[in-house]
């Protein structure tokens, strides 16, 4: 669903159009029945996730549309390089894929399990700093991710790296 929206909210996000409706080789168009659907392009199926009469569905999608007109793309939610979902939707996914663990075309990062979240990690630390290191050593974040949920400057989250356990 975050997909389909995701691709007709390009030429929006893009500040080539205002709305979808205006970009006139985007599906946007005939699935809210503003356009004929060309013979190639199912629309039967993505309509039904909203409902299962017609003029309904396209109402909700184009409210589903226009919900994610303002919000932030996608990809700013991007975890492990390839999923979008939370950590239990990572697990699931990884654990379906077994051989994809001895793969070498598949980049190590893409093949590790998710990290404990930054809140996570404070939580179960004594202080800061061991929870820094913690966060670090995950191999899931960058000094300026840590530093900012710590408040601190990525820079400082390096001198803590560096320093290393007290």
């Amino acid at each position: 669903m975050e997909l389909t929206r995701y691709v007709v909210l390009n030429p929006v996000r893009a500040k080539m159009v205002h709305e979808p409706a205006d970009w006139p080789w985007s599906s946007y168009r005939a699935m809210v029945g503003i356009a004929d659907s060309p013979s190639w392009l199912e629309t039967e199926e993505l309509l039904a996730q909203f409902s299962d009469q017609v003029v309904e569905a396209r109402a909700r999608y184009a409210r589903f549309v226009a919900e994610g007109m303002g919000a932030a793309s996608p990809w700013d939610h991007l975890k492990e390089q390839i999923y979008l979902g939370d950590e239990e939707f990572i697990k699931r996914m990884q654990a379906n894929i077994g051989t994809v663990q001895t793969d070498v075309n598949i980049p190590k990062r893409q093949r590790r399990p998710p990290a404990p979240s930054l809140e996570h990690l404070a939580s179960h630390h004594a202080d800061r700093d061991r929870a820094i290191l913690a966060a670090y050593r995950t191999g899931h974040y960058s000094y300026q991710e840590i530093g900012k949920f710590f408040g601190l400057h990525f820079t400082m989250v390096g001198q803590i790296v560096c320093k290393g356990p007290k």
